[in-house]
C-alpha cells in the first residue's frame, strides 16, 4: 500500500481557510520578537456561531475520538494542571426550554441550514459536548442586579469546576449576547514541565499571580473588574507545555484592554501580599480534583513517570508545595515566581492571537504600541526525553486504585511515538477502537452487559501528548460484571487491535471514508466565539506553521499504512500499563503514592495470561471474534456527497408557491398518517445559504404530567430509547448528522434532527 497525500485546501495568503470563513488575517512579528496573529471580521459577515453538541464527535482535538459522554463530576479530562483561573464571569441565563412548553398541540417544524440555529438558540439543547450539564441558554434581557449575584455565584463555581471544555462551553452559551465581541488570547510556550523541581505548581501559581496587577495598573483584580465592565470576561490556564491567558470585551474596549493585558504579561507586579490568597486559589482546584477519578488516574500516571522527567509527579501544586513546604525550607516563593517569568515570559515565547471587526492597519497599530512593553527574549532550548521511556514500574503492571467515588473503571496506556507526527497514525486505530456501532468493541461489551461507556485515543495533556511521545489510552467504563471479568475484556481489546493489524486495506478504506468527513466539517465548519478562535489559533502558532494556525490538526492530511502499523504494534501487553479503579479495593490497598496520596496495590499477572494476550495482538482469536461478531466499521451510509443549495424560489416553487413567504409556512402534506400527528412547517434560509437543515417534532401529551410515575417512565423511555439510538445511528453522528429526544417539562416530549440536507 502506497502513502496517499492530500493539500487541496483553499487559501487566504498563506493561511488555510474554510469556505465559509469570511475573515482577513495577517501575520506580523513585533521588534521584541512577538509573533502575531491579526484577525479582521468584517462587519457585514453573516457568521454563525458554533453550537457543539454532545453527540457530535469533534474533527480534531488531540483527545480525538471519545465515545464516552461523561458526566460534569466525572469529566475525564479534569488535570489541575490545566486548571482555568475561575474569576467574575458575566453570564446571562434565560429560562430556555420551560418558556416554550406550554405548546397546546404537537407539531413538526422543518427549517433549512442556520437560520434554524439562530431560531432555536431561545432553546435549552441539554447535554452537549463532553459534559451532560452544559445547557445552550438564551441571551434574554434580565435584572443587572440579579445577573451581578448570578456572575458571582457562577464565578466561585467555575474557579472551582474549571476544565477547559467546560468553560468553552460556557463561553458559547453566551453565543447571542457575545456575537460582536473582540478577543485576544497570548499563549507563553512554557508550562509546569518547567517548574523547579523543588516548587510543583510554579507555573500554575504565576499563572495567578499575574492577574494581580502591573506596574502600570497596579489595581489587583483590576484586569478582571476591567473586563467585565466592558461587557467581558477573561481566564487563563496551564498545561505541560504552555500556559494561556485570554480575554473578550466589546470592540470599542479592545485597545485599553490590549494595553492592560499586555503590561500584566510584560511587567507583572507578583507582590507578596497577594500570593498567599493566590496560593489559596491553587489549592482549591487541587481539593476539587482529588474527587475527580480522572484526575486520581492522572496523578498515578504522573506518579509512575518519576520526579525525574520533566512532566512527571505532581505538576499542579497545592498549599504545601507553594506555602508550607518552602516555608520549612527557606525558599522565597515570590523570588522564583519572578525568576521564572524572566526565563519563560519573553516576547520571543510567546503567541499573540486578536480578532475584532477593527481594520487590520489600525489593529495592527494598536497591537504594536501595547505589546512594545514585553521583555525581549527567545525560548530556551529544550530537550525532552520519552516520558515512560525506561520506566519499570509502567510496563506491563496492572496496579488497583482505590477512587475518591463509587466507580469502576478500567484504563490501558500504551507510550508510543509523537501524536503530532504529519501521518497522525494514532487517529484511525482510535476511531475504530472507539467505535460504538454494531461489531465495535462497546457494542460487545454492552450486549454482554461489562461495560457501559468507551473511549480511546491520545488527550490534549502533557505526559500524553508532547514533542517526545504520545500515550494511546482505551478507557472503560465497567459494570459490576465487568469489573469482575476485566481480564475478559482486555483480551477482547488486544484481539480488536490484532484484527486492525489483519485489515489494513479496511483501514485505507476507513481514511478516506473519513477524509471526506473532515473535509466537509471544515468546509463548512461554523464560526467560534471569538475568545475560542484566538485560544484555539494561538496555541497552534507555537506547533505549527502558519498555514495550519486556523485547521490545526483536524484534518489527517495523509494515509501512512507503515506508520500506522508501527503505531498499532506498539500496543501490547509488555508495553502497557493497566489501571483499575474500585471502591471494593480498599482492603486490599496498602500503598500509598507520594504527593497526592492515591491508595493502590499491584496486581501480578501471570505469564500465561500475558502470553495469551500477546498471541491476541499477532494471531487473533478468530473464534472469538466470531462469537463476538467483531468486525471494523462498517463503510458509512450518511456520508453526505451533494451539497447545493437551491435559491429559496426554486425551494418554495417546489412546494406549489410562487413567492416567497416571510414566514414558516404551513404545509399539508394530504397523508392521514402524517396529518393526524399536527400541523407541519417549512421555512427556508435566505441568509447564510449553506447545505443544513433542521426538523424539529413536538409531542405534547397531558398523561404524562398526571402523575410522577408517568413521568418518571416517561424519563426512563427516553434513556432507553437514547440508549439503542447511539448503536444505531452512531455512524450518522460522526457524518456530522444530530439528533435528540428530550423530555420538556411538563408535558412535552421533542424529537430535533439536524445536519446535511443530503442524508438529513
Amino acid at each position: 500500500m502506497q502513502i496517499v497525500e492530500n493539500y487541496d485546501f483553499l487559501r487566504q495568503g498563506e493561511f488555510i481557510i474554510s469556505e465559509s470563513d469570511k475573515k482577513k488575517y495577517r501575520r506580523i512579528l513585533l521588534d521584541n520578537g512577538l509573533l502575531v496573529l491579526l484577525i479582521h471580521e468584517p462587519d457585514d459577515a453573516n457568521l454563525p456561531t458554533v453550537k457543539r453538541r454532545k453527540s457530535t464527535v469533534e474533527p480534531l482535538d488531540a483527545m480525538v475520538e471519545v465515545s464516552a459522554i461523561l458526566s460534569a463530576d466525572e469529566d475525564y479530562d479534569e488535570d489541575p494542571g490545566r486548571r482555568r483561573r475561575r474569576r467574575r464571569r458575566n453570564e446571562q441565563n434565560g429560562d430556555g426550554e420551560n418558556a416554550n412548553s406550554s405548546m397546546s398541540n404537537s407539531g413538526i417544524e422543518v427549517t433549512t441550514s442556520e437560520d434554524a440555529d439562530n431560531a432555536l438558540d431561545n432553546e435549552d439543547d441539554g447535554p452537549s459536548d463532553y459534559n451532560d450539564q452544559n445547557q445552550e441558554e438564551t441571551g434574554e434581557e434580565s435584572n443587572p442586579d440579579e445577573d451581578a449575584q448570578d456572575s458571582e455565584v457562577e464565578a466561585v463555581a467555575n474557579r472551582e469546576r474549571g476544565d477547559r471544555d467546560g468553560l468553552a462551553e460556557a463561553r458559547r452559551s453566551q453565543r447571542v449576547r457575545t456575537a460582536k465581541l473582540s478577543a485576544a488570547a497570548v499563549c507563553v510556550g512554557s508550562g509546569n514541565a518547567q517548574d523547579d523541581p523543588d516548587l510543583p505548581g510554579l507555573a500554575h501559581c504565576l499563572e495567578h499571580m499575574v492577574f494581580m496587577g502591573s506596574a502600570k495598573y497596579p489595581d489587583e483584580n483590576g484586569f478582571d473588574a476591567f473586563v467585565q465592565e466592558c461587557g467581558g470576561s477573561s481566564n487563563a490556564w496551564t498545561d505541560a507545555e504552555q500556559t494561556l491567558f485570554y480575554f473578550s470585551v466589546r470592540q470599542q474596549s479592545l485597545p485599553d484592554c490590549l494595553d492592560r493585558f499586555a503590561h500584566l504579561l510584560g511587567k507583572p507586579l507578583l507582590l507578596e501580599s497577594s500570593l498567599e490568597r493566590e496560593v489559596q486559589a491553587v489549592h482549591s482546584e487541587f481539593e476539587l480534583a482529588c474527587t475527580n477519578v480522572d484526575s486520581q488516574m492522572n496523578f498515578f500516571h504522573n506518579w509512575l513517570a518519576g520526579t525525574g522527567h520533566p512532566m512527571g509527579g505532581f505538576k499542579s501544586g497545592n498549599r504545601f508545595t507553594l506555602w508550607e513546604q518552602p516555608r520549612e525550607r527557606g525558599i522565597d516563593v515570590r523570588q522564583r515566581l519572578e525568576a521564572y517569568w524572566r526565563r519563560h515570559y519573553t516576547a520571543g515565547n510567546m503567541r499573540l492571537a486578536v480578532q475584532s471587526r477593527i481594520g487590520l492597519d489600525e489593529l495592527e497599530a494598536t497591537v504594536r504600541e501595547s505589546f512594545a512593553c514585553l521583555q525581549p527574549g527567545q525560548p530556551e532550548p529544550r530537550s525532552l526525553a520519552p516520558p515512560f521511556a525506561n520506566c519499570d514500574k509502567f510496563h506491563g503492571r496492572v496496579y488497583k486504585l482505590l477512587p475518591a467515588k463509587d466507580m469502576d473503571r478500567l484504563r490501558l496506556a500504551w507510550p508510543g511515538p509523537p501524536a503530532r507526527l504529519h501521518d497522525q497514525p494514532h487517529r484511525l486505530l482510535a476511531i475504530c477502537l472507539a467505535h460504538e456501532g454494531p461489531g465495535s468493541v462497546l457494542d460487545c461489551l454492552r450486549r454482554a452487559g461489562l461495560a457501559a461507556e468507551l473511549w480511546a485515543g491520545v488527550r490534549n495533556r502533557g505526559l500524553c501528548d508532547n514533542p517526545a511521545a504520545s500515550l494511546f489510552e482505551v478507557g472503560v467504563r465497567l459494570t459490576p460484571a465487568g469489573l469482575r471479568a476485566w481480564e475478559r475484556i482486555v483480551r477482547l481489546i488486544y484481539a480488536y487491535i490484532g484484527l486492525m493489524g489483519q485489515r489494513l486495506n479496511e483501514l485505507a478504506r476507513i481514511y478516506a471514508e473519513r477524509r471526506r468527513i473532515w473535509r466537509t466539517a471544515f468546509r463548512f465548519q461554523e464560526e467560534d466565539e471569538p475568545a475560542d478562535s484566538v485560544e484555539f489559533a494561538s496555541c497552534n502558532m507555537h506547533r505549527l506553521q502558519p498555514e495550519m494556525w486556523l485547521m490545526g490538526d483536524r484534518i489527517v492530511r495523509r494515509f501512512n499504512p507503515e506508520a500506522i502499523e508501527d503505531y498499532r504494534k506498539r500496543l501490547r501487553p509488555r508495553n502497557c500499563c493497566i489501571l483499575l479503579t474500585s471502591r471494593s479495593y480498599g482492603p486490599i490497598c496498602d500503598q500509598v503514592t507520594d504527593g497526592p496520596a492515591v491508595r493502590f496495590a499491584e496486581h501480578r499477572l501471570s505469564e500465561a495470561t500475558m502470553a495469551d494476550w500477546e498471541l491476541c495482538v499477532t494471531n487473533p482469536d478468530t473464534e472469538m471474534l466470531n462469537a463476538c461478531r467483531l468486525h471494523l466499521p462498517l463503510p458509512n451510509q450518511f456520508v453526505s456527497e451533494q451539497f447545493n443549495v437551491p435559491s429559496p424560489g426554486e425551494a418554495y416553487r417546489e412546494m406549489g408557491l410562487e413567492c416567497v413567504p416571510e414566514y414558516p409556512v404551513r404545509l399539508l402534506v394530504g397523508d392521514p398518517a402524517v396529518d393526524r400527528f399536527g400541523p407541519l412547517f417549512y421555512y427556508k434560509d435566505r441568509k447564510f445559504k449553506t447545505p443544513r437543515a433542521v426538523v424539529r417534532v413536538s409531542l405534547d401529551s397531558p398523561v404524562i404530567c398526571e402523575s410522577l410515575e408517568n413521568s418518571t417512565l416517561v424519563h426512563l423511555w427516553l434513556y432507553m430509547f437514547d440508549f439503542q439510538l447511539s448503536k444505531e445511528l452512531y455512524a450518522a453522528v460522526e457524518a456530522y448528522l444530530w439528533y435528540e429526544v428530550l423530555y420538556v417539562e411538563p408535558f412535552s416530549i421533542r424529537i430535533r434532527v439536524e445536519g446535511y440536507n443530503d442524508k438529513l
